[in-house]
C-alpha cells in the first residue's frame, strides 16, 4: 500500500486530514517509512529507528504520524539534531 493510501486509511475524517496542512511541502513518501505485517501497519520512528504500530483493525494512531512529521520537520527544515 502506498503512503497516501495508508494516510487515507488512518485519517478518515476530512477535518482531521486538514491538520496535515501544517506539513505542506513535505514529501510524505520521503519523510515516512511504512511497513505492513499481518494486516497491521507500522511507521519507522525517525529518532529510535524502530517500528511503531500505527494501524490495525481495532486501533489507529494518527497522533504518531503527526509526531513523526514534526520530528522530520525539526530535523530536515530546522536542522535540529
Amino acid at each position: 500500500m502506498k503512503t497516501k493510501e495508508i494516510l487515507d486509511l488512518i485519517f478518515k475524517s476530512p477535518d482531521v486530514k486538514y491538520g496535515l496542512v501544517e506539513f505542506e511541502g513535505i514529501d510524505f513518501e520521503k519523510a515516512l517509512s511504512f511497513s505492513e505485517e499481518n494486516g497491521k501497519y507500522f511507521l519507522t520512528c525517525l529518532k529510535r529507528n524502530k517500528p511503531i504500530q500505527i494501524y490495525s483493525e481495532k486501533k489507529s494512531a494518527p497522533e504518531e504520524i503527526i509526531r513523526q512529521l514534526w520530528l522530520y520537520k525539526l530535523i530536515d527544515y530546522y536542522e535540529y539534531k
